[in-house]
């Protein structure tokens, strides 16, 4: 709302000015002779002039009847007393309070989950079955001619592992372990993006608050110009133009501090959306800025090729679509499961052993489903990093 009312009050103090200054007075009525002049009528006392009200901050002030010697005036609202902030100390409650780098960091904490998932094994598979249940009548001698239905059962338990001869589980944890790098690049360059933000942002509300100070100093110094050029009006020094075109030249600086208050503002506001605290800044920023410290071009340029997050985080994103791809290419190979059972049975009249071991190894045939898709989507996904 202060705002708005600082945007409109400039262009209406600059007409209220015009108005004031090239006001065309009335003409003085003509005196006709007579012939006897008539005796003075008694002055009436003047009215007292009504005291003006204390103006608020933030206004633009008129006293009661604009003049040349009464030119308007902007006062700067009364700023309270905010605690200092570093630019330092802008980063750390940024780098604690801003989603994007709470949302990079969760984005790693997922990616260590994929890793766990990659790197479980297969789980063994327990296998029962019953086998020679007799149905109708027998038909071994020394058996009776109508045994039971259980009478003479064989029961089989066996335990089966898939064997990795294709090597998948550690293409997954390699891709994990990238993608985890990757992620890891991520937020650091989140973070890298965060402070420059922060830092930038600081250094427009020093700059701005400097620059309101200057229009404020700039305006108060011109106002003595003002001043002293009445005085040489009222000495005959100067002429009634060359007055007006100095008090209308005051005018530019009362509205560059209106301009200049509202863009320390707006410079606040940003700052405190970037660190995460609304749009209100609680603070005021502390000088001195750290100081500036030399540099080598082409060394810091070196450097930032080798360090830089987002550099390092687009190798990452390649490396992790090469690891992705070659995992699931391993996922169209079949897998081998070998197993061991042991059966014990009931029916020993026929000539069975009462107890064997045995082995088995099983696989799928791969003749539909060869994880086309899982390749597809990979080999779309390196492209993308390249």
């Amino acid at each position: 709302m202060r705002r708005l009312f600082m945007s409109q009050s400039a262009p209406v103090a600059f007409v209220v000015m015009l108005t004031a200054r090239f006001a065309v007075a009335a003409p003085p009525p003509k005196t006709v002779p007579v012939a006897a002049p008539a005796p003075p009528a008694t002055p009436a006392t003047p009215a007292t002039p009504a005291t003006p009200a204390t103006p608020a901050t933030g206004q633009l002030l008129a006293p009661p009847t604009a003049s040349l010697a009464t030119p308007l005036t902007y006062v700067p609202p009364v700023e309270p007393k905010l605690p200092a902030l570093t630019m330092d100390e802008a980063v750390s409650i940024a780098l604690q309070r801003n989603r994007d780098v709470i949302a990079a960091k969760l984005d790693i904490e997922a990616a260590e989950l994929d890793r766990v998932a990659a790197g479980v094994y297969w789980n063994p598979t327990l296998s029962y079955s019953i086998q020679n249940l007799v149905i109708g009548r027998g038909g071994y001698a020394n058996t009776p001619e109508h045994p039971g239905f259980f009478s003479e059962p064989e029961h089989t338990v066996g335990v089966s592992e898939v064997i990795d001869v294709w090597a998948k589980r550690s293409g997954r944890i390699r891709a994990a372990d990238e993608a985890i790098r990757y992620r890891r690049y991520e937020v650091e360059d989140a973070i890298r993006e965060i402070v420059y933000d922060v830092r930038s942002a600081f250094a427009d509300v020093v700059r701005e608050q400097s620059e309101r100070d200057l229009s404020l100093e700039t305006r108060d110094r011109y106002a003595e110009t003002v001043r002293l050029s009445r005085a040489r009006f009222s000495a005959g020094e100067i002429s009634d133009a060359e007055l007006r075109k100095i008090e209308l030249e005051g005018l530019k600086y009362e509205n560059d501090v209106i301009d200049a208050g509202l863009e320390f503002e707006l410079a606040r506001e940003k700052l405190a959306a970037l660190i995460g605290i609304g749009t209100d800044l609680p603070y005021s920023a502390a000088f001195p800025l750290p100081r500036d410290f030399v540099v080598s071009i082409p060394a810091l340029t070196s450097d930032a090729f080798q360090r830089r997050p987002d550099l390092l985080a687009t190798r990452a994103a390649a490396r992790v679509a090469e690891a992705t791809l070659g995992s699931a290419r391993r996922e169209a190979y079949p897998d081998i499961s070998l197993g061991v059972s042991y059966s014990h049975s009931a029916f020993q009249v026929s000539g069975d052993n009462p107890n064997t071991l045995g082995f088995s190894v099983s696989t799928a045939l791969p003749f539909f489903d060869r994880n086309q898709a899982g390749i597809g989507r990979a080999e779309l996904d390196r492209r993308r990093a390249e």
